[in-house]
């Protein structure tokens, strides 16, 4: 294939998202600086008056719940502060942008496989960089006469956000990997490769899509997240289920038990006896002490992010009890969301939320309608479903993380959104932008 230079205002924006998405899974500022460019082609185009910009239900969930932060920061406990970082909702523009460009399945399929991509490139700096930088802090300790412990550094260095990633990205493996997996059961092969057109092909190539899979998976667990290991594991578990794959599933089983005998891994998990405490002064003392008395104390909310280190440990001392240091947020999205924005923000949420997984687990009822699955559908129900399973990777994640403000997964949350919604109201086919040659 090669790039087509000279194309329309739409299909650049699509290249741009491309990137965006690529980039999103490393790097905000990649992420983010493609997605605003991609966004202006947009709004170019449309005051051109080539083409409107979709702006679906889950958008306007977008700019209602935008509303009801701003309205309870007005009145919250620290106005400048909320207002201050309120800016970071502006990135849920995502959503009208996929909504917009991702005009058919080969587009969905192409945009899927750049964040895969971009999960590698992040897979590959924790399996590489960060070894060697703990395996470097390790000399350091050693030198100066300490006790090293290569897992702890490397644990240390973990990432909430990168979990997360992670996750979303083995999500979306599976679900291409699947729909691959029913184009060869189907025969579809038996063709001569080069003869089918792109649409055509498996999403992803069994040995790169196991390749990637041990990757991912490598990484995932190296990162030392256990919220990102077990919304992983339900939602591939889930997966494999829904679509049948018994064999898969019962190795998937294998593997979890197989990783939890690893010392690490069992060191990380033994640890939850304390974290899951009171004394310990982690999550539970945040979501049975500090939320219910926020919450209690502002039913219209504290504001958008008002929630600082002071605030959480002055409310921590009124009550009696300890709280870590350095914590600025709840640890839950639902407990964050009430809490800042009150019951109106949580109920927003709730919406938004559930409007994106009704989109995508709306395909369930076509597959009992059809009594199978069948890949090489334009209008799969595979498809929907890989992007509700995202989704509900991150939905999962954020019982037990705040997510929804974290920067890097809120274009992740954008870009599901809106082909989510473009999925819903079933795309025909159309041009990727990209040019096939001999």
């Amino acid at each position: 294939m090669k790039i087509e230079w000279k194309a329309s205002l739409e299909s650049w924006a699509f290249r741009l998202l491309c990137v965006s998405v690529f980039g999103s899974a490393f790097s905000l500022p990649l992420g983010r600086a493609f997605l605003l460019l991609s966004l202006i082609l947009l709004i170019t185009r449309a005051v051109r008056g080539a083409g409107r910009i979709a702006f679906p239900f889950s958008a306007w969930c977008w700019l209602a719940f935008a509303a009801v932060a701003a309205l309870a920061s007005v009145f919250g406990v620290n106005p400048a502060l909320s207002f201050s970082k309120i800016n970071k909702l502006i990135w849920f523009m995502g959503i009208p942008v996929a909504a917009t460009l991702a005009t058919s399945r080969l587009r969905i399929l192409v945009l899927l496989r750049a964040y895969i991509y971009g999960a590698i490139v992040l897979a590959l700096d924790i399996l590489v960089l960060r070894v060697i930088q703990a395996w470097q802090a390790c000399q350091t300790i050693a030198e100066a006469g300490g006790e090293p412990d290569l897992w702890w550094e490397i644990i240390d260095r973990g990432s909430m956000t990168h979990g997360q990633a992670l996750s979303v990205a083995l999500a979306a493996l599976a679900g291409l990997m699947i729909i691959a997996a029913r184009q060869y059961e189907g025969g579809q092969l038996h063709r001569v490769i080069q003869t089918l057109p792109i649409a055509d092909r498996p999403p992803v190539w069994r040995l790169y899509g196991w390749l990637m899979t041990i990757m991912l998976t490598t990484a995932l667990v190296l990162n030392f997240k256990r919220g990102s290991w077990v919304a992983a594991a339900l939602v591939i578990a889930a997966f494999l289920g829904l679509t049948g794959r018994w064999r898969r599933l019962a190795l998937l089983a294998v593997a979890a038990v197989a990783l939890t005998a690893l010392p690490p891994v069992q060191q990380r998990l033994g640890a939850l006896r304390e974290e899951l405490t009171l004394g310990h002064g982690g999550r539970l003392v945040m979501w049975s002490k500090i939320a219910p008395t926020l919450i209690r104390e502002h039913p219209f909310g504290i504001g958008y992010r008002a929630l600082d280190e002071k605030l959480m440990q002055d409310t921590a001392r009124r009550l009696g009890v300890r709280v870590e240091e350095k914590r600025n947020h709840l640890h839950s999205n639902i407990l964050q969301i009430t809490a800042a924005t009150g019951w109106a923000g949580l109920v927003v949420y709730l919406l938004w939320m559930g409007r994106g997984l009704y989109c995508g687990l709306g395909s369930l009822r076509q597959m009992e309608r059809d009594g199978r699955m069948k890949g090489d559908s334009p209008r799969e129900p595979l498809l929907p479903l890989t992007l509700a399973m995202m989704l509900l990777a991150l939905v999962l994640n954020g019982l037990v993380e705040y997510n929804f403000g974290d920067a890097e997964l809120v274009l992740v949350y954008g870009m599901l959104f809106g082909l989510l919604e473009r999925q819903r109201s079933r795309p025909q086919t159309a041009d990727c932008g990209l040019k096939r040659t001999k």
